[in-house]
């Protein structure tokens, strides 16, 4: 299975950006139980991806990646990123309040890419593969199936 976040070969975001993105789906989906978080992932990728197909979507991400980093700079007067996990989880509720439009497209495209990604299903012991090499058995088609269509003649093949 190809990892379809390393697709993106150009990027909206600036650095401060994606790592501010890559901070934020950390919270939403931190490393536990032997899963990886989700900027090990790569979700901010696939994120960032997602949301690149439209100038709507661009600066839905971007305007609430600013909102946050606003926030927090108002509330603890640091970047997120310097902030307690606690901190953060508190001031992403609040973002959640005031941008559910934001978070609500953050938060699907961040499980999106998560749940997809083949680094996380083998964590989570979920087969990777392609599912007939190892898949059912399809008995052999039965021609004769057919007979009482073909003998109706043209008018159900047009």
């Amino acid at each position: 299975m190809t990892n379809p976040q390393k697709a993106l070969k150009t990027s909206f975001l600036s650095r401060d950006q994606q790592k501010l993105l890559s901070t934020v789906i950390d919270v939403i989906i931190p490393a536990s139980n032997g899963s990886p978080s989700a900027s090990d992932a790569d979700v901010a990728t696939h994120v960032e991806s997602s949301l690149s197909t439209s100038s709507a979507t661009r600066n839905l991400l971007t305007s609430g990646l600013q909102a946050i980093e606003v926030t927090s700079g108002r509330a603890y007067r640091k970047s997120l990123a310097d902030l307690t996990y606690e901190q953060r989880e508190s001031l992403l509720s609040k973002i959640e309040s005031a941008l559910p439009e934001f978070f609500n497209v953050l938060i699907q495209q961040t499980y999106s890419g998560y749940y997809t990604n083949s680094n996380v299903l083998r964590s989570k012991g979920i087969h990777v593969g392609a599912p007939q090499p190892e898949g059912f058995q399809m008995e052999p088609f039965q021609e004769s199936l057919l007979e009482r269509v073909r003998s109706s003649g043209t008018k159900y093949r047009t």
